[in-house]
């Protein structure tokens, strides 16, 4: 009897200090703004559980100002709850791979693992999973740049490609 009292007390610790990103998956995942039509609302357990852990790899990103960007809201509850990640999704565009920036990202993983989603590219199983989703994880076209940073340009374009300003490379974005 003593035994189940400490297993219990223990149990009930271990459920008091961890977040609940710690011990569960989110109830949804909702992208919005950006080159979306309309609200993506993931709401597959499996999903939104896959999404999370894979969404953001080891490697940082660089310099994400003037990328177009898609808001990622991770809502771990169903009903509201202060436990609200929200951040950027940045699908790749020219030679700059996807990202992801959710700053308050922090999820704890196996017993001593912790995942940082600050400015990260994004890993390619989270990326097949939100093509599944119609969510664009590419964009068709490349950034100008230097002094047209932020401008939009179809490939067919010849002032980006021949210009002297030329496509922003990617070292220019990603330092």
């Amino acid at each position: 009897m003593r035994v189940l009292g400490i297993v219990m007390a223990v149990v009930a610790l271990i459920l008091c200090c961890t977040t609940p990103a710690a011990a569960e998956v989110p109830y949804k995942i909702i992208l919005s703004g950006g080159p979306l039509s309309h609200t993506v609302t993931i709401t597959d357990l499996r999903d939104t559980g896959n999404l999370t852990t894979q969404l953001c790899s080891a490697h940082h990103a660089g310099v994400l100002t003037h990328r177009p960007a898609i808001t990622i809201t991770i809502q771990w509850f169903r009903v509201a709850h202060f436990l609200v990640w929200t951040g950027r999704f940045y699908p790749a565009i020219g030679a700059q791979a996807a990202a992801v920036d959710i700053p308050h990202f922090k999820l704890y993983w196996g017993n001593d693992t912790v995942l940082y989603c600050d400015r990260r590219v994004a890993g390619a199983p989270a990326l097949a999973l939100l093509k599944a989703y119609h969510v664009p994880t590419r964009y068709p076209y490349e950034i100008c740049g230097p002094g047209r940073q932020g401008v939009l340009s179809t490939p067919s374009l010849r002032d980006c490609r021949s210009s002297s300003a030329g496509f922003a490379s990617a070292s220019e974005h990603n330092p």
